[in-house]
């Protein structure tokens, strides 16, 4: 897919990519593209770019962007390839990791004779794009998943044989022996927040998937309902993902200690390969963008917000009796709060205050994932612990520890249970944080503080 160009950037509708019809319905593309990921290779001789261009005479912004198909190749009415189009890879992009993904500078009709072909409708590129955008957005989300689940188990591999330091019941005593360092407190809680996370995303990410498929297989309000979920839930994904994968990776080399850093172990690798899933496919903040404005406060009556409100409710209502009380209070009050803050950004649209109102979207967007991975905690809590006590009988203590050896099915739900009640406990608290600054912030006067920063001579 080629949208991004060196001027405009994330700002697509700046694009300077014009295209010219020909006599026989084809048109003449001429433009640069850049960070275009595998934008040439020698695997298959054929390739066909979809391209962004604005047809000459079409009104600017995104509104006269057209998509057209633009092949490596001609190809002849028999199917057959033909002479070579005039579009080349001009160079590729030195980064800071993701070297095994290629991303190319290319040029569109250097010596004017690049063919594209017209793809829907004159002026509709942006709305046919985004229907390949929610797919990738979501790829780039399960990509980052990967990425923090696979620092998180070398982390955990690490921390069970790397000995360092006496057991905490003998940290005054010089004689005692070393042990692994999982065996400390400090690095088991990182351990623990990191499969949290993991976890939690992990559901969300899944859930996500199933509602795409739904929206294609159901009918009426049920597709209905399932598109609300999907377009609500993909920016979420996709950021929330990314960002968090950043900080788990990170997370994971602090358990390595100074071998984490180095580049002979993998951790450091994957930090440095997941930090450019912050930024394709859509920077995050235009994913918060995405999310605050298009799919909460430009939805007719938040249609989208309320499905998803709706859904945790019925959760909280499923799960009482099985979860702790206080999980199901604090995530009951957790869409109140979110009420009140949806309210507050809709009081700023209304009144034009946009430089504040923008200066929200993501922390609010930073908010809601906290609030739909509470949700997936919950959820998981609610199938998670009737299996454990079934599989356990209630054991505690030594008992249990001696039925979790014996099963390894007892042991997975053990596992669930564990991370999902420690990220209700110590991560979901910040939430309620967040929204206070929300709340909190919006009084502040941001001409003043555009003041902070003079330009440098």
């Amino acid at each position: 897919m080629c949208l991004t160009e060196p001027e405009a950037g994330s700002d697509v509708g700046a694009l300077k990519t014009k295209a010219v019809p020909q006599p026989d319905g084809s048109y003449r593309i001429t433009g640069q593209k850049c960070f275009i990921t595998n934008g040439d290779q020698d695997i298959t001789k054929q390739i066909v770019y979809p391209v962004l261009a604005r047809i000459e005479g079409d009104p600017p912004g995104t509104k006269g962007i057209s998509l057209f198909l633009v092949p490596k190749y001609l190809v002849h009415e028999d199917g057959t390839l033909g002479e070579r189009n005039d579009v080349f890879c001009t160079g590729i992009e030195k980064k800071m990791g993701a070297h095994g993904s290629a991303t190319c500078s290319m040029s569109f009709g250097e010596d004017d004779r690049c063919t594209g072909y017209l793809l829907g409708q004159r002026g509709r590129g942006m709305n046919i794009m985004f229907q390949m955008l929610n797919e990738t957005r979501l790829e780039v989300g399960i990509m980052a998943l990967g990425g923090s689940s696979a620092a998180y188990l070398h982390a955990v591999d690490y921390a069970r044989t790397r000995q360092q330091g006496s057991h905490v019941s003998r940290m005054f005593d010089p004689a005692a022996p070393k042990v692994p360092i999982i065996e400390h407190p400090d690095v088991l809680r990182m351990l623990l927040w990191m499969k949290s996370w993991v976890e939690g995303q992990r559901m969300l990410s899944y859930y996500l998937s199933q509602q795409i498929d739904l929206q294609n297989l159901l009918e009426g309000d049920e597709a209905r309902e399932a598109k609300a979920l999907v377009d609500f839930l993909i920016p979420v994904v996709k950021a929330g993902n990314s960002d968090m994968a950043w900080r788990i990776t990170s997370e994971a080399i602090q358990v390595h200690g100074g071998y984490g850093y180095c580049s002979e172990y993998p951790v450091e690798q994957i930090a440095v390969d997941c930090k450019a899933l912050c930024i394709v496919e859509g920077t995050n903040g235009i994913q918060s963008l995405d999310l605050v404005m298009r799919k909460i406060l430009m939805n007719p009556e938040q249609y989208n917000y309320c499905v998803v409100k709706e859904r945790i409710r019925k959760t909280i209502d499923s799960a009482a009796g099985i979860v702790h009380e206080a999980h199901l209070r604090s995530l009951a009050e957790a869409i109140d709060l979110m009420d009140a803050a949806v309210d507050f950004m809709e009081q700023l649209m209304e009144s034009g205050d946009f430089r504040v109102l923008l200066v929200n979207v993501d922390p609010l967007r930073r908010a809601i994932l906290y609030l739909v991975i509470a949700w997936m905690q919950l959820w998981c809590l609610k199938i998670a612990k009737p299996k454990l006590a079934a599989l356990t009988g209630g054991a505690t203590g030594a008992d249990l520890e001696s039925v979790l050896e014996g099963s390894p099915e007892a042991g997975f739900y053990h596992g669930k249970v564990c991370a999902s009640e420690f990220w209700l406990a110590t991560e979901f608290p910040k939430y309620f944080g967040k929204i206070e600054a929300i709340l909190q912030g919006g009084r502040m006067d941001l001409r003043q503080a555009e003041t902070v920063f003079p330009a440098f001579s």
